[in-house]
């Protein structure tokens, strides 16, 4: 185990509020940001786009995608001008996606009354504010294992993490991350039915090899790192970042 700095991006989505200043210190839980929320929309335009040819239809993709169109704006088609039109007439409103295989315009609004609280995955320093993320640093204890399956995710453990019976395994566990010493299929897909965020694990018996597609991530710990997690777990509840695709995990005290 080695006492590390470690830094964690939290990217926004456009429009966001920041609602932190760099060297704010902030908890796990807290509320960092507010995002508004995006919708997709559609206008039918398969009447004539159905006519083009495929060079046509991809010219007219590249040359519309990421623009942000208002209703009753001439949008300009430039290179990609249809039988001789050089603007469409916008009948939504947000940016464009793309025109999809049936002919749909497809748009991405922006909602300034629905919005989403963005939340600090854990107990960290603010060190980087911009519109476009929030750079957080922080100290934990890395510890190192093999990712048995590949994903990176954040989430609590304390004592009633640690099970032994899969009769236990319920929905006090969703958000947490699972720790049982020998993990099989029927494990795996209890956990991902419960909405456990990840597990740890000293040994795995797979048979299904499908399992490996639910989604969550296995980290599988050696004898010393297990008795290391679970004396530091049983002395007080833990944030843990359980990252399977560089074969570790950092824990951070709650």
């Amino acid at each position: 185990m080695v006492r590390v700095k470690a830094r964690w991006v939290i990217e926004l989505p456009q429009h966001s509020k920041v609602k932190v200043k760099k060297g704010e210190v902030v908890d796990r839980g807290d509320v960092v940001a507010v995002g508004e929320t995006n919708q997709k929309t559609k206008a039918d335009w398969s009447g004539w786009f159905g006519q083009l040819d495929d060079v046509q239809k991809e010219t007219l993709r590249g040359v519309l995608a990421g623009r942000d169109i208002k209703i009753g704006e001439k949008i300009d088609l430039g290179e990609a001008k249809i039988f001789g039109v050089k603007n469409l007439s916008a009948e939504i409103e947000g940016k464009i996606e793309t025109i999809d295989e049936f002919g749909n315009l497809i748009v991405v609004q922006t909602s300034g009354e629905k919005q989403s609280e963005i939340t600090c995955p854990v107990k960290a320093k603010v060190d980087v504010v911009t519109s476009e993320k929030i750079e957080l640093v922080f100290t934990a204890n890395k510890i190192e294992g093999q990712g048995l399956t590949s994903g990176r995710v954040w989430g609590v453990m304390d004592k009633e993490c640690w099970l032994r019976k899969i009769t236990d395994l319920g929905s006090r566990l969703t958000g947490k991350v699972l720790a049982v010493e020998t993990l099989d299929d029927l494990w795996l897909i209890k956990a991902a039915v419960v909405g456990v965020a990840a597990v740890v694990t000293k040994e795995w018996v797979m048979e299904d090899e499908e399992s490996v597609e639910l989604g969550i991530p296995v980290l599988k710990l050696g004898k010393k790192e297990w008795a290391w997690l679970k004396d530091e777990i049983d002395n007080k509840e833990q944030t843990i970042l359980v990252n399977s695709e560089l074969n570790r995990a950092l824990v951070v005290k709650s």
